[in-house]
């Protein structure tokens, strides 16, 4: 019964996002439409026959419903016909321009907003300047050792994680770098190297415990400290996560760990976990902890507006990765990807909830610039041909036009569902 709730509860979640990121979309459109004084016959959420639907008293001529099918959704605007002489694609190119794009700005703004919740809610990570490395990294053959902590780096003093991966991002020449170990302090010459491998040191605390893992059923919870498995000692995450890797899925591990002062000891077997992407790994159902720290004022006033468009700039990233050949179309996903990152994240904490739906809401705003004619993006082209040609391309270019970009579309939403598909079988 339990486990019939939790499926239900994280339906019902993919479905209340979706709502959001189309709604937030749609009624960009809407307001935008209504501020030029483009006449709007429709706002729907979701396609197919319409569950309820209304007028308001202002503005009447607009019906607002919503449908049954919730994957999608529009704005009809009135006359939306391509050879009517007083419809919506009458109106001039700025105009129509405006109200189209504004779905994708209001999906850039829906981010911002969210990013904002995070950063007062759960605060802005804090890691201290503490690295961790592989072997085959210029820090292991410079002669740093795991649990170093950075003082400087040519001088400048540092006090947070990320100053280290700037100087390591911006580095062509040898860097002079400080670093504090037990009773001494230590100055080390870093060379450039093509890969730079080196990662915060995450300690042995728990920062998240996924709610149907071994570690959960055993009583492990957020904040406590594993400090030892089948007798070896665990003082890192690194200690913890070799352990775990190389358990045996069928042979329980004797895990001890700190809970409010007091150490408690379990038998617990590890499972093979498989992640939203496809990937399966070896775990018990706990992750690392990320030291945070309330957001300073300045920080509420620039962070969700630099958040958003860090991760903007990562999606495109992607995208050119995956135009020239670097990253893999088999990593593409459908809905049925975002609903089991959703179920993941909802087990997980309602911050990640809401990180993935902030990044869905740039993705959404991406894949609509996209230049096919049956998305934002590919009206604003026909647009601009139009506004180039000096005349409207008629109800026949469009109609075509449309019906080509229905068709990539389908064969884009194909795909992914393909890949979807043969990861759930994989």
């Amino acid at each position: 019964m339990e486990e019939i709730l939790s499926k239900a509860l994280d339906i019902l979640l993919f479905v209340v996002l979706l709502l959001i990121l189309i709604g937030f979309h749609e009624f960009g459109h809407l307001l935008a439409a209504k501020l030029a004084k483009i006449p709007v016959d429709k706002f729907s959420i979701g396609f197919g026959p319409a569950i309820f639907k209304w007028k308001m008293k202002a503005g009447g001529e607009t019906t607002y419903q919503l449908s049954i099918i919730p994957l999608g959704g529009y704005v009809k605007f009135k006359g939306e016909d391509y050879d009517d002489p007083d419809g919506f694609f009458s109106y001039s190119f700025s105009r129509k321009t405006i109200v189209t794009s504004a779905g994708v700005i209001a999906n850039f703004i829906l981010a911002v907003i969210i990013y904002f919740v995070i950063g007062v809610g759960w605060g802005v990570e804090d890691r201290p300047p503490v690295i961790n490395f592989p072997e085959t990294s210029v820090f292991y053959r410079a002669g740093f050792s795991p649990a170093d902590s950075i003082v400087s780096i040519d001088g400048e003093k540092i006090s947070h994680f990320y100053q280290i991966e700037n100087h390591l991002r911006n580095q062509t020449d040898t860097m002079n770098i400080t670093v504090a170990r037990p009773g001494q302090k230590v100055t080390l010459r870093l060379p450039p190297a093509d890969t730079v491998a080196v990662e915060y040191n995450y300690s042995n605390k728990i920062g998240r415990v996924n709610k149907r893992g071994p570690a959960a059923r055993a009583g492990i919870k957020k904040g406590d400290r594993i400090i030892s498995i089948d007798g070896v000692e665990i003082t890192s995450w690194t200690d913890l996560s070799e352990q775990v890797a190389n358990a045996d899925t069928s042979t329980p591990l004797t895990v001890a760990w700190i809970h409010q002062a007091e150490t408690l000891k379990a038998s617990l077997t590890p499972t093979t976990i498989k992640t939203a992407g496809g990937s399966q790994k070896v775990g018990i159902g706990v992750y690392s902890h990320t030291p945070m720290r309330p957001m300073t004022f300045l920080e509420v006033l620039w962070m969700p507006f630099a958040r958003t468009a860090s991760v903007t700039g990562q999606i495109f990233i992607l995208l050119g990765r995956l135009i020239v050949g670097k990253e893999s179309p088999r990593n593409l996903g459908s809905f049925i990807l975002i609903a089991s990152l959703t179920s993941e994240s909802r087990r997980l904490g309602f911050d990640l909830v809401l990180g993935l739906l902030a990044y869905l809401s740039i993705s959404l705003a991406i894949i609509n610039l996209f230049p096919i004619p049956v998305l934002d993006g590919g009206r604003i082209l026909m647009f601009s041909i139009e506004k180039i040609a000096r005349r409207r391309l008629g109800k026949k270019a469009w109609t075509i036009a449309m019906n080509v970009g229905l068709v990539l579309l389908l064969a884009l939403i194909g795909f992914t569902l393909f890949n979807d598909v043969m990861r759930c079988i994989g």
